[in-house]
């Protein structure tokens, strides 16, 4: 009976933890919706299909290899994109409580693979975006990490993400003859396209 209610503790507060967390996430993706804005960059996520609790919880446990939650594209950009990746925290693990990582990969298709993205040479590399807005977003751009208020943040990353797709970091591969358009190698999954 102990270790049932212990159980039920632990799901409890995971579920808490994964709701503040995804609340903070969503808000601060409109707040980088609307620094991306200012570039002439769009933003296309879609709630509704953004990572569950169960993602949520494997990213935690470092068991997951990252999901694509969305898309960041333009029509001054042709054949540009960056897609927005949920992983565990690599280069940010000290700064990490758990919270999964966001990165960018661009379009590159593989020959004789299914493997669709990879890692862009994005400007910032890797960001975590706290379970309380409030305590900021922790920013790794060019081997610098720092912390900074949710709304700096985002205009930042929209800023350098501007910079990255006019110097081309965001212009995908062309595909290949056999490439699996629907295929997402490298562990990522993707829940929607942009």
């Amino acid at each position: 009976m102990g270790v049932k209610i212990f159980e039920q503790e632990i799901q409890q507060r995971a579920e808490t933890s994964y709701n503040r967390w995804r609340r903070s996430f969503l808000r601060w993706l409109d707040l980088l919706a609307g620094g991306l804005a200012l570039h002439r960059l769009h933003l296309r996520t879609d709630p509704e299909e953004m990572i569950d609790r169960d993602g949520y919880a494997r990213i935690r446990s470092r068991t997951r290899d990252g999901l694509v939650v969305g898309g960041i594209g333009s029509d001054w950009y042709p054949n540009s994109r960056a897609y927005l990746l949920l992983n565990p925290a690599e280069d940010l693990f000290r700064w990490s409580y758990g919270e999964p990582a966001l990165s960018f990969l661009k379009y590159a298709p593989q020959a004789w693979s299914e493997t669709v993205y990879a890692p862009m040479k994005s400007r910032v590399t890797e960001i975590i975006v706290r379970e309380n807005l409030s305590d900021g977003v922790v920013i790794r751009d060019l081997g610098r990490t720092r912390g900074m208020p949710a709304e700096e943040a985002a205009e930042f990353v929209a800023g350098r993400l501007s910079l990255d797709f006019r110097d081309g970091q965001a212009r995908a591969r062309a595909p290949f003859a056999q490439a699996n358009p629907i295929g997402f190698g490298l562990g990522y999954t993707a829940t929607n396209s942009y």
